[in-house]
């Protein structure tokens, strides 16, 4: 069998390299289809020719040839798909600066005047419901009972008042609550609504600056209102 001139394949619209400026932005380890043709061209060139290629040794190179230009082209389509999915989350995210979110949390924020909200995530019913504001000292300046309660998401509201009426200072709070179950309080999680003051953009990720001072994933926001 005769060999295959690269004549015959310039025929066949097939180019035998690329230019040199092409070549050197090319990625040592990034084969494209122009690198996957010039292979095939140099090893028809190098065959023996006591043992030409074959026939069927040819179209199965072809065959091949095909699926790198189809994987090739499929892998462009997920990384259009990829960054259109990137630019959605991103103009998504920064819709949220200046809005309230949901998250699960113990830290509460008090601005100085506006109430202080959240939910108390109780897995079990209870007799007894108890919450607890605590400072930065770890006195407990705010407590409240909540008292029978079904399980469930057991919304509150904090005027930013301590005990005895006063309003404290603005800035965040730690908040405990504890339900009885079987006789003894066991500490339940809690939810905080809080304000969105900036959106980061990470590699891969968006994170939420909150005013509690906190930094979240979005996929960590259970509300927005």
């Amino acid at each position: 069998m005769t060999a295959i001139s690269a004549d015959a394949l310039s025929n066949l619209g097939i180019k035998q390299q690329e230019s040199i400026g092409e070549t050197k932005t090319r990625k040592a380890d990034d084969l494209g289809v122009n690198d996957y043709l010039q292979l095939m061209i140099a090893q028809m060139r190098n065959q023996d020719p006591f043992e030409p290629m074959q026939n069927g040794e040819f179209i199965a190179q072809l065959a091949q040839f095909g699926t790198v230009s189809g994987v090739e082209k499929l892998q462009q389509s997920f990384e259009g798909l990829s960054k259109s999915i990137d630019s959605d989350q991103r103009l998504q995210a920064a819709g949220l600066i200046g809005r309230q979110v949901s998250i699960a949390s113990d830290k509460i924020n008090f601005d100085g005047q506006n109430i202080s909200s959240g939910a108390v995530s109780l897995p079990y019913s209870t007799s007894e419901l108890k919450l607890q504001v605590v400072d930065a000292s770890g006195q407990v300046i705010r407590e409240a009972s909540l008292g029978l309660q079904a399980a469930g998401e057991i919304p509150f509201a904090w005027d930013g008042r301590d005990q005895a009426g006063n309003t404290v200072a603005a800035g965040n709070y730690t908040l405990k609550a504890s339900a009885q179950n079987n006789g003894t309080y066991t500490a339940v999680p809690t939810l905080v609504d809080l304000r969105v003051d900036s959106v980061a953009f990470g590699s891969g990720s968006l994170e939420l600056q909150l005013a509690n001072g906190q930094v979240t994933g979005l996929n960590n926001v259970l509300r927005v209102f």
